[in-house]
């Protein structure tokens, strides 16, 4: 661990020093961005267990919501699993044979946890015992259910046959249908009900102490109650603010706050509600390295592979036009990749993407004929075409409905790619992303 945390220090090291030399002489392209400092006062939401509650107001709440603690019939249980999926039918008898002789230790008096813990192949038993927890029905499957179902506290099954292998299952408590009573729920409820008592609290008080401070209040003074003024480093509008958290709501606020002036809402960090007065706001200016550097070292080591894959680009361009076979140039790549026959018209072509650019530029080949790079959604290639079909008259009835669904298809990706060029689209239908078929070898011969 020591060799391959020094190795990280010194890729760091060495891609920061990099990225320096690189960022000197493009320093006026980096500006940094606008950032905020703000005054914060800090409304706490008191602990659930510091609100006082009555049995009283506690039952009066149970009485009116009782639908919301009805319960269907459960069962604690836990099991020993001797696991044959996967298994042929020697090893499977193997695994019945055993699971019959711990069964029979199990009501010979065994300990049935030790048993779950030592021979129990189920993940995790080694420390759980195999312990299930509560469930109802339909969360296991139906083998496994009609026996858990069948046990009374204590009692153990027979050997159960799932898909998972063979069980023995012993049931420790059983939870009947119907509504959970009182004094089951009291913590829960009790819990639940000091929570949002609390929140209550906290937001009103951060709200009046808001309308104090709009009024002409000390928002000095008023904030000591509530531990003072905080003032945090300034901070990127979709950052944390440092020291309390993601605030919601405050990044889209931000950019209509003026200087020294309060917010008119009270934002939620965490638990607690907050009052927000815009300190400052950080102009963008030049940037240092230090302002920048990650970007830096992501940009620098970007445009390296750009370089490089011009260079390959270049280099193949010039074997390609000096007469080099094809499937001598893509050998280092991988070799030519053949696809099937497609359609002039296609908007996809297999291996290279979508792109109604792609198929004109293929069409102007002759057989054996490779074409000059091509920009793709999946890099920069090459197309030989290999062959050119006419298309049969004869056919075109049968064809008819699959031409216009491809005239369609390739309507609507004219669109995309002219609303790509202003709005973020993305293609969710599965069946736009599948490949279909097409004419002529693809070699890919660099990525982008």
């Amino acid at each position: 661990m020591k060799v391959e945390t020094a190795f990280r220090d010194e890729q760091r090291r060495k891609d920061e020093a990099e990225a320096r030399t690189w960022f000197e002489p493009r320093k006026s392209k980096y500006r940094t961005p606008v950032k905020y400092g703000v005054d914060v006062v800090r409304v706490r939401v008191a602990p659930a267990d510091s609100v006082k509650l009555s049995d009283a107001e506690l039952k009066a709440a149970y009485d009116r919501n009782k639908d919301r603690f009805r319960q269907e019939e459960q069962v604690h249980a836990r099991h020993l699993l001797l696991m044959t999926r996967g298994a042929g039918p020697a090893e499977s008898a193997k695994a019945k044979q055993r699971a019959d002789s711990l069964l029979k230790a199990a009501k010979g008096g065994a300990d049935f946890v030790d048993l779950c813990t030592r021979f129990s192949q189920e993940p995790g038993a080694s420390s759980s015992g195999g312990d299930l927890g509560w469930f109802g029905r339909g969360r296991m499957v139906k083998e496994f259910e009609t026996a858990a179902f069948a046990l009374q506290p204590g009692q153990l099954s027979d050997v159960v046959q799932t898909q998972f292998g063979y069980h023995i299952i012993r049931v420790e408590e059983r939870k009947a249908a119907g509504i959970r009573p009182f004094d089951e729920v009291r913590t829960e409820l009790r819990t639940e009900m000091a929570s949002a008592r609390a929140d209550t609290a906290a937001k009103r008080a951060a709200q009046a102490l808001r309308r104090k401070i709009a009024a002409g209040g000390d928002a000095t003074a008023l904030a000591k109650p509530y531990g003072g003024m905080q003032r945090p480093d300034s901070f990127l509008p979709k950052e944390s603010v440092p020291g309390i958290g993601f605030v919601q709501g405050l990044a889209a606020a931000l950019p209509k706050l003026a200087p020294g002036r309060w917010s008119t809402e009270v934002y939620r960090a965490g638990a607690d509600y907050l009052l927000v007065r815009l300190r400052e706001k950080q102009l963008p200016r030049p940037a240092t390295f230090e302002d920048v550097q990650a970007q830096a070292i992501e940009d620098m080591k970007a445009a390296k592979k750009q370089e490089l894959l011009e260079r390959k680009v270049a280099a193949i361009r010039a074997a390609l036009a000096s007469g080099v076979p094809a499937d001598s140039v893509a050998a280092p790549y991988g070799g030519l990749k053949e696809a099937s026959p497609v359609t002039a018209n296609a908007a996809f072509v297999p291996t290279l993407g979508f792109g109604p650019h792609i198929m004109p530029k293929i069409l102007k080949l002759k057989p054996g004929q490779v074409s000059d790079s091509l920009s793709t959604p999946l890099g920069v290639m090459w197309v030989r075409l290999d062959q050119r079909v006419p298309a049969d008259p004869a056919g075109f009835a049968s064809q008819k409905a699959q031409l216009q669904q491809e005239m369609v298809f390739n309507a609507m990706n004219e669109w995309l790619e002219r609303e790509k060029k202003s709005v973020r689209i993305e293609v969710l239908r599965a069946d736009l992303r599948e490949p279909k078929p097409g004419p002529y070898k693809t070699v890919t011969l660099g990525g982008s």
